[in-house]
């Protein structure tokens, strides 16, 4: 569920192709996931922009607190 008060949230038994939609200012948005990977935690993130309709989430990693999940994912048109 979706706490507007939280700054991401998602249910990460999620798999790449899912879609992730956002609902800002009365137009939705959808997404698919292209890519999810671990990271190190160090207090930044560095990803390559691939494209003008990318959106980067990063959340807590579900195997380590020292990590922290990226997840790539590219507008649907």
């Amino acid at each position: 569920m979706f706490d507007k008060n939280k700054s991401f949230y998602a249910n990460f038994s999620s798999t790449l192709d899912d879609e992730i939609i956002l609902n800002y200012k009365k137009i939705t948005y959808i997404y698919k996931i292209t890519k999810i990977w671990e990271i190190e935690k160090t207090g930044t993130i560095s990803v390559e922009k691939e494209n003008s309709t990318q959106l980067i989430l990063t959340t807590c990693s579900k195997t380590s607190q020292s990590k922290q999940l990226i997840i790539n994912c590219i507008k649907k048109v």
